[in-house]
């Protein structure tokens, strides 16, 4: 009688491609990232940048880490700041998913972090938290920190060398800038940018976001185009709107996403017009 439940299909369910795995050898334990799912063997690119091939009983899940920037959200130092970072960290180690949380007041301060981001090969995910403004006649949209804005197309250069990142911008209206994101995606290599393309209230932004991150983590065979329908969906299920209002089975669609094939059809595109 053959087995109900064959090796297979169980070995197919762990540690899917792109998940962080981790085994022992010679005394430590060596990270990385699935690339290849070969039988009951995964392939690994490790954090050393080696390739291995290494059976599915010899690896546990690795944690995935945030690094979250947040900015002062209340220009008033008479006022309290907003700070959501303990909210997060709360939700994120339920998913073994540790959270490292700086101030991000500069474009030094924010050029600082996203370079140890580039050093740290266990940072997936880059949560900015600030003010956003869209773009104008003089202007691209901005990124607002506490004492000056970000120019992200002037300043796309902030987030060179990030490949592989999922980029998290938890602002108003920068998702408007189809092109300076899309500058960004093009300078860093991340694997997608996740924005908001109008006004949106804090409890909004911290539903979507950890609902981003429940796809993103716990599906991690599902592309960042499918995560960012999926979490549509969730909203629109929901009925929960940026405005505050809440009309069941009403169309949110403050959340957008922009994707390294994205970026690939646009440069096609350019290229055919060129030509």
């Amino acid at each position: 009688m053959p087995c109900p439940y064959p090796w297979n299909i169980a070995m197919s369910r762990k540690f899917q491609k792109g998940e962080r795995v981790q085994f022992y050898r010679d005394g430590k334990w060596i990270k990385g990232k699935v690339t290849a799912l070969v039988g009951p063997s995964r392939r690994l690119l490790t954090d050393a940048g080696h390739s291995e091939k290494v059976a599915v009983a010899r690896l546990t899940k690795a944690k995935d880490s945030v690094l979250l920037l947040e900015t002062r959200l209340e220009s008033s130092l008479t006022k309290p700041d907003r700070q959501y970072a303990e909210l997060f960290s709360r939700a994120l180690r339920a998913n073994l998913v540790e959270i490292r949380h700086e101030r991000v007041h500069t474009k030094n301060d924010l050029r600082h972090f996203l370079q140890e981001a580039n050093r740290a090969k266990d940072i997936r995910f880059i949560h900015i938290i600030g003010h956003g403004r869209e773009a104008d006649e003089k202007s691209a949209a901005r990124l607002c920190l506490t004492f000056e804005d970000v120019d992200l197309r002037k300043n796309a250069n902030l987030f060179r060398g990030l490949p592989g990142r999922i980029l998290i911008f938890s602002s108003c209206e920068i998702g408007r800038d189809r092109d300076a994101l899309l500058g960004i995606l093009q300078k860093s290599g991340a694997q997608c940018i996740y924005a908001y393309n109008q006004e949106v209230d804090d409890w909004y932004s911290i539903i979507v976001e950890l609902l981003l991150y429940d796809r993103l983590i716990n599906q991690p065979d599902w592309p960042p185009e499918r995560v960012g329908r999926e979490v549509q969906k969730a909203l629109n299920q929901l009925g929960l709107k940026p405005d505050e209002s809440r009309r069941w089975g009403s169309k949110s669609t403050a959340l957008v996403w922009f994707t390294q094939r994205e970026l690939k059809a646009e440069e096609n595109h350019n290229g055919r017009e060129r030509n």
